[in-house]
């Protein structure tokens, strides 16, 4: 899942009711900033992961997607 963030701001996540793993990729500029594994959480409150920086956007996907991604890495989005 793709989310858009603007204008680039430092921001926080959570898995409150998510059912699977997944892997939260921070982005700036079309750079990965960062990456994080994160599991489900069945708590309230969800503990939250914040963002190495400010960021504009997030990408979300099944844990292990992006394992060996590295900061720096660039990300295409084709809109298509």
């Amino acid at each position: 899942m793709w989310f858009p963030i603007g204008p680039a701001q430092p921001t926080d996540v959570w898995m409150q009711d998510t059912r699977v793993p997944l892997d939260v990729v921070w982005i700036r500029d079309g750079r990965v900033t960062g990456v994080v594994t994160l599991q489900p959480c069945t708590s309230d409150p969800c503990p939250r992961e914040s963002s190495p920086g400010a960021v504009d956007a997030i990408l979300e996907a099944p844990a292990g997607t992006f394992a060996g991604t590295k900061p720096g890495t660039v990300i295409t989005i084709d809109n298509n």
